[in-house]
């Protein structure tokens, strides 16, 4: 029997030190041919071997604010794909592998539901090839969520995708900012948005960046207010300034109702105490820096229809009456909107999207669909009121950034489709492993230091 395990673990060393060495003349070979992508590559491997989680779930909340940077013209293949589905195979492999893996929790029963849903829609879609080309997307995201909820998530793994999805938001945010005021000394300052440039000289969705950014402003505000030192305390008050004006340059008005809606959730939930005051008063000084722009934006809201919205809802809404049960398939509303578009009190063309996660949701998979996607949404808000209730208020107010961040993201959903976007379903990732861990965190008169720091400051 030793001699067999001794064999084995002999051979276990020659295939590692064979990797190791294969892995280093490819570097050498990237790094001669200047290929720096698969340098950047191998340099994770060690990282992913030592720390795969919190490697996979890090890399992917810093990308999200990223989504629309594609790795080569043509490809379509984004980096924040990439992470996404690294993340997803690293989650699925270690729960396995290391028997990590629990029941899933409810979200996620509700969340594969809908999933699965809009995969039978391909049955009655109107075209079928446009449900086939969104399933991919729409499988491997919800994949993701159902691995990471069935897994059991240490709370260094947690922190390392917090601390990385505020990141992710600051670079980001800054990366905006830059550009914004780069091309604000043109002669068309007047229409300059903040928003990512990409490579081909094209931008991101102004609106869509702004959605990105509402989960990192979000535990940027709950990191500041849980902060034990002073110097933590200011990282997070300057964080949460660069990611709260790239959210108000984005000029995006759905993004600022949500930002009044997250601050709404804070002041609410926290009932008004002095220290969540602060990211209201820094928020209020950012809009006295705000071009004129911004303000005529806010004005022609309603005398613009939204920029059209209201009148595309309109004719979207008499879509629904037609398919109301089971609804046009996923990923059909412009093929359901286009014989309904003429009742539009203005013509805004024949295929439109629906700017509206509930109306595109309703039209596409039908009252069904809708309803199941409303109870996993509520079903995350159900779990954070339970806790609440088992925990007790001080140790449920660590869920308050992630309850804020779900209301606002639903708010922007008013106005953007966002539905199977990453930026849509890290929200509800870090929701499900925040009630996790915090289920699992001692009664805090029995817990270390930092533990009984966490939020605990809020109350004082």
């Amino acid at each position: 029997m030793k001699a067999i395990e001794l064999k084995s673990q002999s051979g276990s060393q020659l295939a590692l030190i064979g990797a190791l060495v294969a892995s280093a003349i490819i570097l050498g070979r990237s790094i001669a041919m200047q290929s720096w992508m698969i340098v950047g590559a191998i340099a994770l491997i060690p990282m992913l071997l030592l720390w795969p989680v919190e490697v996979a779930l890090g890399m992917f909340a810093f990308s999200v604010p990223f989504s629309g940077f594609v790795l080569s013209s043509g490809s379509g293949v984004s980096f924040a794909w990439i992470t996404g589905a690294l993340a997803g195979m690293v989650v699925l492999g270690v729960g396995v592998a290391f028997r990590r893996m629990v029941v899933p929790p409810a979200p996620a029963v509700w969340w594969s539901l809908f999933a699965a849903w809009g995969l039978l829609s391909i049955a009655w879609a109107i075209d079928p090839e446009k449900t086939i080309h969104r399933l991919p997307t729409s499988l491997s995201l919800v994949v993701l969520f159902v691995s990471t909820a069935a897994l059991k998530a240490s709370k260094r793994e947690f922190r390392v995708a917090v601390i990385a999805t505020i990141a992710g938001g600051v670079v980001a945010a800054a990366l905006s900012a830059r550009t914004f005021y780069t091309l604000a000394g043109g002669s068309d300052a007047e229409h300059v948005r903040g928003s990512l440039a990409l490579a081909d000289d094209t931008e991101t969705d102004p609106n869509v960046f702004a959605a990105s950014l509402l989960l990192p402003l979000s535990l940027a505000i709950g990191e500041s207010l849980s902060a034990i030192t002073l110097r933590r305390r200011i990282l997070m008050w300057g964080s949460t300034a660069a990611i709260a004006a790239g959210i108000l340059l984005s000029m995006s008005r759905g993004g600022f109702l949500a930002v009044v809606v997250l601050l709404a959730v804070y002041a609410y939930r926290l009932r008004l105490r002095w220290k969540v005051l602060w990211p209201i008063a820094m928020v209020a000084a950012l809009l006295l820096s705000m071009p004129q722009f911004f303000f005529s934006r806010l004005a022609q809201a309603l005398p613009s229809g939204g920029a059209g919205r209201l009148y595309i809802w309109k004719a979207g809404f008499e879509a629904l009456k037609h398919y109301p049960l089971w609804g046009a398939g996923l990923d059909n509303f412009q093929m359901a909107y286009r014989p309904y578009s003429g009742y539009a009190p203005r013509f805004y063309g024949y295929f439109r999207a629906a700017h509206n996660i509930y109306l595109q949701t309703a039209v596409e998979l039908g009252i069904l669909g809708f309803t199941l996607m409303l109870a996993s949404v509520a079903s995350h808000f159900r779990q954070i009121q339970r806790l609440r209730k088992e925990k007790g208020n001080l140790i449920a107010l660590r869920l308050v950034p992630y309850e804020a961040a779900g209301c606002a993201l639903l708010a922007a959903g008013f106005f953007l489709d966002i539905v199977w976007q990453k930026l849509f379903w890290l929200v509800w990732i870090l929701a499900v492993i925040a009630v996790q861990v915090t289920r699992n965190t001692p009664a805090l008169v029995a817990s270390p230091a930092e533990d009984r720091a966490d939020y605990s400051q809020i109350s004082a």
